[in-house]
């Protein structure tokens, strides 16, 4: 697996409203970790309180799982938008979905 840039992480940022800056803690950064082998990962725990996928992201992006809100929130506003363009949801899944989100 080839790392991500630090610019196309700061890309990422951008997209998620998050300071472009923030990518430099993240640890996918070549030059915080230059192999992949299982030897030097770091298994690294998130807090388990059903936003434990966006704490991961932001921890991934970030260095910080701080984010995982905003990751959240700019995520449901993507399916919102482009839900009956993505592959296997239905109108019909996309206004369950506003439902469910509303509650």
């Amino acid at each position: 697996m080839n790392p991500p840039s630090e610019v196309q992480i700061q890309r990422c940022l951008t997209i998620l409203g998050l300071p472009a800056k923030l990518a430099a803690n993240s640890p996918l950064l070549p030059t915080r970790n230059t192999t992949y082998d299982s030897d030097y990962l770091e298994i690294s725990d998130c807090e388990g309180d059903g936003n434990c996928g966006y704490r991961a992201i932001s921890k991934l992006l970030t260095g910080r799982e701080d984010f995982h809100w905003r990751i959240r929130h700019k995520t449901y506003e993507h399916i919102l938008k482009h839900g009956v363009d993505i592959t296997g949801m239905l109108k019909r899944d996309v206004e369950l979905f506003k439902n469910v989100m509303i509650l």
